[in-house]
């Protein structure tokens, strides 16, 4: 697949998808986001939501896990 094809997460789809299932406004707020089954091919824009502890990646096409290093209280991926 060509990078031009590849559905890339970013902090304003991820604002849209918390306003869609009805979550905190205040990313800091969020303890849990859900993002499962939305296509993405990479994990980013999540460095305003400080405090999540569980974090629905699953049934994307992510093949590697980065830009979660500051997420110390994160349980559960």
């Amino acid at each position: 697949m060509g990078e031009e094809n590849k559905k890339l997460m970013t902090y304003e789809g991820i604002k849209k998808i918390c306003a869609d299932n009805n979550l905190y406004e205040t990313d800091e707020l969020n303890e849990v986001l859900y993002l499962h089954m939305k296509g993405f091919h990479n994990i980013d824009g999540l460095s305003t939501f400080t405090n999540l502890k569980c974090l629905f990646l699953n049934n994307n096409c992510i093949k590697k896990i980065d830009n979660l290093g500051g997420f110390s209280r994160l349980k559960a991926l």
